[in-house]
């Protein structure tokens, strides 16, 4: 499989993953916000992992993944 070294922030075998990206000044701002979703999220009920990327390989890896998704999902026959 040719993204399974972009795949390495999912748990389990999820339905499905959101990536939700915060643009901001400093990490921190990021880390306050990321932490109030997550604590949301969790008493929504809604997943079970909440994984937070700050290093720029990270999120590259993320989003080729996501664009490698995407072009899967353009070609099947809904």
């Amino acid at each position: 499989m040719k993204q399974t070294k972009n795949r390495f922030f999912i748990l389990g075998d999820p339905k499905i993953i959101l990536l939700i990206e915060f643009l901001e000044e400093t990490i921190k701002e990021i880390e306050t916000k990321s932490a109030l979703l997550e604590k949301e999220l969790m008493e929504a009920g809604y997943g079970y992992h909440y994984p937070l990327f700050t290093a720029d390989e990270e999120i590259k890896k993320i989003w080729d993944l996501r664009k490698a998704g995407l072009g899967v999902l353009l070609k099947y026959p809904w």
